[in-house]
């Protein structure tokens, strides 16, 4: 949705059937800008979201403990007293990435505008074409 408002900008200065001028294609040119900075920001969007995506956090504890009594009294002599190694693998992995959607949005949506594009002169020759072509009949 980021380049719906370059993309309706387009269309508004192609539909525009006055003579163009400079200041139509230096506002086409802005446009093309604002689109491209626009796809920019989706794209390292959909980078970050990807890199995201790989992060993956793990600790390992280690405990070793000596039985001793639930009241924390013992005997001062810890001979033939039950020893326990307890090891923990802690494992993070965060869900609710997905940057082969952001990725596939991005190419749609930079390809989409690329077309515009590339269709805006086309349609602005034929435009000029089909004037000169009516002003020659009179």
């Amino acid at each position: 949705m980021v380049v719906v408002p370059e993309a309706v900008a387009v269309v508004q200065v192609v539909l525009h059937w006055g003579p163009w001028s400079r200041s139509h294609f230096g506002a086409l040119l802005l446009v093309l800008a604002l689109g491209s900075a626009s796809l920019g920001g989706l794209w390292a969007l959909a980078v970050d979201e990807a890199s995201g995506a790989s992060w993956r956090a793990a600790t390992l504890r280690e405990t070793l403990r000596v039985g001793q009594p639930p009241n924390g009294t013992g005997p001062s002599n810890i001979t033939g007293t039950r020893v326990v190694y307890t090891e923990t693998l802690l494992l993070v992995a965060r869900t609710g990435y997905h940057p082969d959607l952001l990725f596939w949005l991005s190419i749609v949506f930079g390809v989409s505008y690329a077309v515009l594009f590339c269709v805006v002169p086309i349609v602005v020759a034929v435009n000029l074409w089909l004037k000169e072509k009516a002003a020659a009949r009179l």
